[in-house]
């Protein structure tokens, strides 16, 4: 018994020490351009790697090979921005609202912008109210919709609270999933320490989900003015920085990475290699699949096989464009032909199939119905495009804060309809996803903002 002991104890040592020695691992390894191979690899530590000491062997022969460094890229990312209530009532909200402007302008391609209230009272309902049902990542856009809807004179918001805001919060970031991975929180509240909150509760779910977040509390207004532009501003900017720069918590390259590529000489299905690096060697072993390999060796057959096909298509192309030459003639001089006397029984025919032609194939006026705050309405689309907004001047109107004043246009093309979005601060969403530009059939679900849209053609 004392013996195995000593063995299971030599085997852990070795174990560590050859773990230890390993100065390098291989992250990936590609063989997509096969017989060019990719390895992916980085070092243990935040050394720099010595590729003088660096051998790729193949078959115990050295092969040659050349380094690309991975550089880090722009982290994309979305930032949230939870106010208390009672702050944004105050005359504290210019303020803010003017760090968000600030903020927002920084934002590069790919980034996403929201801004969430929320309250301490509790009634009934939620207690989170985002100004903007989706993150935008339009910042122009943004910056005026805050203009209007936040700042705005007659900005008043009704208390409706429950007991997990920030929570909430966090439920509500991590179910938007056409937004980036990287996700910051920043909350400005009045109330310290979550105000009462699970805290560890709190921390949890957002490590779950990812949220990177930073609170910044007041007890009173005097105390806000104090930090303000001495606080808020400078983290939140250095934050967004980093992650703009690659270096932050959510970027999972800690290592620089390198790619080392070479050609292989072994051609069969399952292949070895070893980097060898400061005298310890790494095994690893890369697949030839079936698929690149019939490929490879049989180019001339399928090129041969690609150009039979064209010319199968170009002869069908050919006969299909006499035949309708051909129809087209015949119908020509039918038309030629004397006039046909009309019987009694041949105007009883065309009469039923006048009168079966004007009521069967009667078309049904498209519409299109709204739903919003359970209240449904219906519009008739009779013009070839019609506008939808909050604006009066469009041809569809729904009157609601989370619709743009110009949101989208319907057209009709060919018998079908379009339906393109104008740049709208929420976006246009057809089967929950987010378009430009879309076709629109019978059935399909529309979402813009709060309301719910659907066609009938």
């Amino acid at each position: 018994m004392k013996n195995l002991r000593l063995i299971i104890l030599f085997i852990c040592l070795i174990t560590s020490v050859l773990s230890i020695s390993q100065e390098i691992q291989i992250k990936s390894v590609d063989e997509s351009e096969y017989p060019l191979i990719k390895v992916t690899i980085e070092p243990n530590d935040l050394k720099s790697i010595d590729f003088g000491s660096l051998y790729i062997l193949e078959n115990h022969d050295t092969t040659a090979f050349s380094v690309d460094s991975v550089l880090k890229s722009k982290q994309e990312k979305a930032i949230c921005f939870l106010i208390d209530e009672d702050l944004a009532i105050e005359s504290t909200r210019n303020d803010i609202v003017n760090a968000i402007k600030d903020i927002t302008k920084k934002m590069g391609s790919g980034d996403f912008v929201n801004v969430i209230l929320s309250a301490e009272k509790k009634t009934n309902g939620k207690c989170i109210y985002p100004l903007s049902f989706e993150f935008s990542n339009n910042p122009e856009n943004f910056i005026d919709f805050l203009d209007i809807y936040f700042t705005s004179a007659n900005f008043t918001r009704s208390p409706k609270i429950m007991d997990c805001s920030i929570e909430q919060t966090l439920e509500f970031i991590h179910n938007k999933k056409n937004i980036p991975v990287n996700r910051l929180l920043f909350i400005l509240s009045k109330i310290p320490y979550a105000g009462g909150q699970d805290w560890q509760s709190i921390q949890k779910k957002a490590n779950d989900y990812g949220i990177s977040y930073q609170w910044f509390s007041f007890t009173s207004k005097e105390e806000f003015y104090r930090t303000y532009n001495t606080n808020i501003q400078d983290v939140i900017n250095n934050q967004i920085d980093s992650l703009n720069s690659g270096y932050h918590p959510l970027n999972n390259l800690n290592n620089k990475s390198y790619i080392l590529s070479f050609y292989t000489a072994q051609k069969e299905k399952l292949n070895q290699f070893e980097i060898d690096y400061h005298a310890v060697k790494i095994r690893s072993t890369f697949e030839r699949s079936s698929y690149i390999s019939f490929f490879k060796d049989n180019l001339i057959i399928i090129g041969i096989i690609a150009f039979s096909s064209l010319l199968i298509l170009f002869f069908i192309a050919n006969l299909m464009y006499t035949k309708r030459q051909m129809a087209k003639s015949i119908k020509e001089l039918q038309k030629s032909k004397p006039f046909e006397k009309k019987t009694e029984e041949n105007i009883k025919l065309k009469n039923s199939d006048a009168v079966k032609t004007q009521y069967s194939s009667a078309s049904v006026i498209p519409s299109i119905s709204i739903e919003i705050g359970g209240i449904t309405s219906n519009f008739e689309l009779k013009k070839l495009l019609s506008t939808i907004g909050r604006q009066k001047e469009n041809d569809i109107v729904i009157d609601d804060l989370t619709i743009s004043s110009h949101h989208a246009t319907l057209t009709k093309e060919g018998g079908s309809f379009y339906l393109q979005d104008k740049e709208s601060t929420n976006g246009t969403f057809v089967n929950e996803i987010k378009i430009t530009k879309s076709i629109i059939k019978n059935g399909d679900a529309i979402r813009m903002g709060k309301a719910m849209l659907t066609i009938t053609y």
